[in-house]
């Protein structure tokens, strides 16, 4: 009774199975979830096989890159390094200058990376990186935005000589006034010797901010460089810009005369910053004579006043 209790069971289990291979759609036997589950960790082994590979290919092509890329930092580190100190070492002479200005050389590049003008172009955007970034790109950020911002103010500083081969007649300061004979007349710029007719050249690219007859000082012209900077030219014989022209470093802006209150033919020449004279003597002196003549040219473009 027992076997064919037991031949029964079996039958009875072996009836279930069969009619749900034949009645559910859902339903798969031991034998054939195997073989799939076998197909599957085959189709598996090999998908890892082809990742490990390719892995293997990105840590190397990752060595090549980080390779490339610290020798270009490096490079670029070195490049940006020697040009900033070139720079710092041009500007070491109106330096001192500066530092009366409450200028540093990060502070004027970083106000030179912000100005915008014809001259310059836009502005620039500092470089800025993530704080979880590798400190070697934050340094290489802060040389290349030194870098730049030092050349830009290279170009926009008026820094030069604003008239060839004449000598300084009157310092800046306090001296004794030459038409009155007064002591403790203040001179806020300094005076170069010229005849009547000498040419009088823009020490930078700027634009005329006035051009015209100021009281005084006789006939005036005034140039804006940006930055803060401006420059004075006064007791001019005659004016060779007009107000809003945008002027080349080197070109004519006028002829030394001795309109206004002048006890002779000569130039009076003021630097500014935000509008407030300051020695210009290191500015002058900061940079050589050009070689090349004054821009001729540009004198023909306007009509003298």
């Amino acid at each position: 009774m027992r076997r064919r209790v037991n031949t029964w069971s079996q039958i009875e289990m072996i009836s279930t199975r069969l009619n749900n291979m034949f009645t559910t759609d859902d339903y798969a036997p031991e034998f054939a979830r195997f073989a799939d589950l076998a197909i599957e960790y085959e189709l598996t082994r090999e998908e890892n096989r082809q990742l490990r590979a390719q892995n293997n290919m990105l840590e190397e092509t990752m060595i090549v890159i980080a390779d490339a890329n610290s020798q270009i930092i490096e490079r670029v580190s070195q490049l940006t390094t020697a040009n900033a100190e070139e720079l710092s070492k041009n500007m070491r002479k109106i330096s001192s200058s500066l530092t009366s200005l409450g200028l540093s050389e990060t502070a004027l590049a970083a106000k030179a990376l912000k100005f915008s003008s014809s001259i310059v172009g836009s502005a620039v955007n500092p470089l800025v990186f993530d704080a979880t970034a590798d400190p070697k790109y934050r340094e290489l950020a802060e040389k290349i935005d030194l870098w730049q911002g030092l050349s830009r103010a290279k170009t926009v500083l008026p820094v030069g000589r604003p008239v060839t081969g004449q000598r300084i007649t009157s310092p800046f300061g306090q001296r004794v006034d030459p038409i009155t004979g007064h002591d403790g007349a203040v001179h806020r710029g300094i005076d170069f010797s010229g005849a009547v007719g000498t040419p009088l050249l823009a020490v930078s690219p700027g634009k005329v901010s006035f051009a015209g007859e100021k009281a005084g000082f006789g006939k005036t012209v005034e140039i804006d460089h940006g930055l803060g900077f401006s420059t004075l030219y006064a007791h001019l014989s005659r004016i060779n810009v007009e107000r809003g022209e945008i002027v080349k470093a080197r070109q004519i802006v006028g002829l030394a005369g001795e309109s206004g209150r002048s006890s002779g033919p000569h130039l009076h020449y003021e630097i500014r910053y935000n509008n407030r004279p300051f020695n210009p003597y290191n500015f002058v002196m900061g940079a050589p004579d050009e070689e090349k003549k004054p821009d001729a040219d540009a004198a023909q473009q306007t009509k003298g006043k």
